[in-house]
């Protein structure tokens, strides 16, 4: 029986954590790249024949690796050519599984194994700068944008759980109002002027604000790329496929005070 075209496929968000950071290409296995740790900056005027004052800065060395995130599925010859919007749809749900295994990794990586040193990791825990009685979500992100401008880093993202980010779009003042406008207006996710990424891969009630394009870099070794080959198992001999998506990457976090990571406070 003839099949019915089908367009129909989840598609990405429309800003990931990935956009956030500077990205470098090129042929990079691993190497050993310097993390700043500490700063002191004693700069000032000096008078005639005075001695000039000295700084600081600290780093430790840490190795960069490169991961590979790849997955892939087996599909039969005929019904890819029966099918052509079949290819397009597979070709899409593929590299979307790429973009969430690699925005968990971004966000959560231990550096063990295969594992990505991730930002959470290497951010820095959120003080607040100062007490405010009560505070609200909207108070806890502003004052982690605080802790970054007063490390030098200020802030250019945000990151939540969707969970959070509808938190705060629901909530209202006095007179019952949502405090983040109309609930039928179409609002870019933002706050303070910074623009927020909602991503599940954020761990619910928590939050990382920063300063990515001062934090680090990311390394696009292999582009996300989709290839499709016989040459596995007995494929080759019942017609079958094996359609594979993979991307190689790496993180290196240089400034880990320029990423602040917290807690709302809405879970025990």
């Amino acid at each position: 029986p003839a099949r019915a075209p089908c367009a129909e496929f989840f598609l990405a968000g429309e800003k990931s954590v990935e956009e956030f950071f500077p990205t470098a290409h090129g042929k990079i296995e691993a190497h050993r790249r310097p993390a700043q740790t500490g700063r002191t900056n004693n700069a000032a005027t000096v008078a005639e024949g005075a001695t000039k004052p000295e700084s600081a800065l600290a780093f430790v060395l840490r190795t960069l690796p490169t991961q590979v995130i790849a997955h892939w599925i087996p599909a039969s010859r005929q019904v890819l050519d029966d099918v052509p919007q079949l290819r397009d749809i597979i070709d899409g749900e593929l590299r979307y599984g790429l973009a969430l295994a690699e925005e968990a990794q971004l966000l959560n990586g231990d550096g063990t194994g295969s594992n990505l040193n991730g930002l959470v990791t290497n951010a820095t825990a959120f003080a607040a700068p100062f007490t405010i009685a009560d505070p609200t979500m909207l108070d806890t992100i502003g004052l982690a944008i605080l802790q970054n401008a007063l490390a030098d880093f200020p802030a250019d993202g945000i990151v939540m759980h969707p969970s959070d980010w509808m938190r705060l779009r629901l909530l209202k003042d006095g007179d019952g109002r949502y405090i983040s406008g109309d609930p039928q207006a179409v609002v870019q996710p933002a706050l303070f002027g910074l623009p927020v990424v909602p991503t599940q891969a954020m761990a619910v009630d928590k939050f990382l604000v920063g300063s990515y394009q001062q934090a680090g870099t990311l390394y696009d070794r292999w582009a996300a790329r989709v290839e499709v080959s016989t040459e596995h198992a007995d494929f080759f001999v019942r017609n079958l496929v094996a359609i594979l998506a993979e991307e190689r990457i790496g993180l290196a976090v240089k400034q880990p005070t320029a990423l602040t990571y917290g807690d709302f406070g809405n879970v025990a």
